[in-house]
């Protein structure tokens, strides 16, 4: 989830055993010169689903993240889906 939504924010990728460090601490940024994550909201809702340690509020927690992330990304409408070839019976 990191990934796509940081590819939609168009920043660098960021290995994946780095993503805690890259939002933490401030000495990475400057030692690879990197820019801050630009979504707070996002960086304080992941942080708090990787430090819960309750298996049942941590899936509420990715549950959350993965609407606010669908909502910042324009949605995701099921019903929006539309058939381009015609349907033969």
């Amino acid at each position: 989830m990191f990934m796509e939504y940081g590819q939609f924010l168009n920043i660098a990728t960021i290995p994946t055993y780095q993503i805690h460090t890259y939002l933490v601490d401030p000495i990475y940024l400057q030692k690879y010169m990197k820019s801050a994550f630009p979504d707070e909201r996002f960086k304080q809702m992941f942080l708090h689903a990787l430090n819960e340690n309750n298996a049942e509020q941590m899936l509420e927690s990715l549950e959350t993240l993965v609407s606010y992330v669908l909502k910042q990304m324009g949605g995701f409408h099921i019903d929006g889906w539309h058939v381009k070839s015609p349907i033969e019976g």
